[in-house]
């Protein structure tokens, strides 16, 4: 008959080396378990960089420029159009000339566009014009012009002469409604025109007529 003897109890060296065993083998799935974190997270940041970088953010989207190059204002992309209301002093109008744009991207005034230079024609010919700038109260300039925007143009208007009127003894008013052409010359390359009907009244017929008009300012 065989008797089995119990195992025999590890000495303390090896007690102590199956420790350090242990040890080495924990540390190196820690090792494992964190190199498989740090990749996962890189490849997790390059994904979104790609991702970021394909499509656009709103931020970019709701910039002046995004998608459309800045450019100086064409009278293409430009219209105007003309109110104007009686009573001032001296039987003059007061009034505004609104510059929309129409174009499908923002674009900017001339640097140097302060108030813009002014024509009024009548029949085609342009009449003789005293101009002065005029700076409204409480009004910010405005040089970038999104789609759509507007800017306005505050504009003082007396003693037109060139249509019909009365006399000044007999009141000076305009006789019927003539139709003239208004052109605002910023530079060289950017005149816009706006028709416009109507006239202040005539004081002084051997004077020029008399206009203040601003630079464009938020409308």
């Amino acid at each position: 008959m065989v008797i089995a003897l119990p195992p025999r109890p590890p000495s303390d060296d090896e007690l102590e080396a199956l420790i350090r065993e242990a040890r080495d083998r924990q540390r190196r799935r820690h090792l494992f378990l964190a190199a498989g974190v740090a990749i996962a997270g890189t490849l997790a940041l390059v994904a979104y960089a790609v991702a970021v970088a394909g499509t656009p953010t709103n931020s970019g989207a709701s910039r002046p420029g995004a998608g459309f190059a800045v450019t100086a204002c064409r009278p293409s992309q430009l219209a105007a159009s003309i109110v104007f209301h009686g009573g001032i002093t001296a039987g003059g109008y007061f009034g505004v000339a609104t510059i929309r744009n129409t174009g499908a991207g923002p674009c900017v005034f001339p640097a140097n566009a302060n108030a813009p230079l002014v024509q009024i024609s009548w029949h085609g010919k342009p009449r003789p014009l005293r101009q002065v700038a005029f700076r409204p109260p409480d009004h910010r300039p405005v040089r970038l012009l999104r789609p759509d925007a507007k800017a306005a143009i505050w504009l003082v208007w007396e003693n037109w002469c060139a249509s019909p009127h009365l006399s000044p003894g007999r009141g000076g008013l305009a006789q019927g409604r003539p139709q003239m052409i208004f052109a605002f010359n910023f530079s060289r390359h950017l005149t816009i025109t706006a028709p416009y009907v109507g006239a202040p009244t005539c004081l002084n017929p051997s004077g020029a007529s008399y206009l203040q008009a601003s630079r464009p300012v938020q409308a």
